[in-house]
């Protein structure tokens, strides 16, 4: 069952990324060094398993993709990424629950979901 909510959050996540790129009339090639970064806003906790299984994910994407950016947040035990992590959920108008919660252009996820 995780991994189908993983597979659900990571097709997810392609999609916006692949929009972005093609909203900002950039073709989606891995190899591609001139497109404008898709910054990915990763809030986790230390020693949570659901962070734990999306971390290798993230990396693939940097990885696939070089104009895609993580900016990881450990909000556990830094009060400083809490603050900021209650900032971006309020922007995103959520109330913020559970990790991991990404962040990518205008959508977000939180935690493992079916529905997204």
């Amino acid at each position: 069952m995780l991994n189908r909510h993983i597979h659900t959050v990571c097709l997810s996540i392609l999609l916006v990324i692949a929009g972005l790129l093609t909203v900002s009339g950039v073709q989606a090639t891995p190899l591609a060094q001139t497109e404008p970064p898709v910054t990915i806003y990763f809030f986790w906790g230390e020693g949570c398993p659901h962070c734990e299984e999306a971390k290798p994910f993230l990396e693939e994407l940097t990885y696939r993709y070089p104009q895609v950016q993580v900016e990881a947040f450990e909000i556990y035990n830094n009060p400083d990424n809490q603050t900021l992590f209650g900032a971006m959920a309020a922007a995103y108008g959520f109330e913020p629950r559970y990790v991991p919660t990404i962040f990518v252009g205008e959508e977000h996820w939180e935690g493992f979901a079916d529905s997204l």
